[in-house]
């Protein structure tokens, strides 16, 4: 007996499920949504300067970082989060504070989880989305 693939009729979809599409979804929809907010140009200069100058990671060439995804707490503005990314060694996220005297601090490095839990929990529960 010949075998027969179904028609593409028959492929679409089971039955009950409704198909959405692209156009109909709308744009905030399809995109997730960062935590906080971007920063300026100057808060990246900022950040990135405090990150290579903290005795936290002072034991890796600066070369060999790569700070990502900095945000900033819309929350509470003087607190900023990113990823530290260096190579040959896991990725962690970096949490940073903002000082009146000293400008941005890198105030706690950890991956997977462990290590950053002293910024307010307010903080830490905007940058878990």
């Amino acid at each position: 007996m010949p075998t027969t693939s179904p028609s593409s009729k028959d492929r679409r979809r089971p039955v009950g499920q409704r198909v959405i599409r692209p156009s109909q979804v709308g744009a905030a929809a399809r995109l997730p949504v960062e935590p906080g907010r971007a920063p300026t140009p100057d808060e990246v200069a900022a950040i990135t300067a405090a990150v290579f100058a903290s005795p936290l990671v002072a034991w890796l060439p600066p070369r060999a970082l790569r700070i990502v995804g900095i945000r900033i707490s819309t929350g509470s503005p003087d607190w900023a989060f990113a990823a530290l990314c260096p190579d040959g060694v896991d990725p962690a996220v970096i949490v940073l504070r903002w000082d009146v005297s000293r400008g941005w601090i890198l105030d706690q490095v950890g991956t997977a989880g462990v290590g950053t839990g002293l910024a307010p929990l307010a903080v830490l529960e905007e940058f878990r989305r």
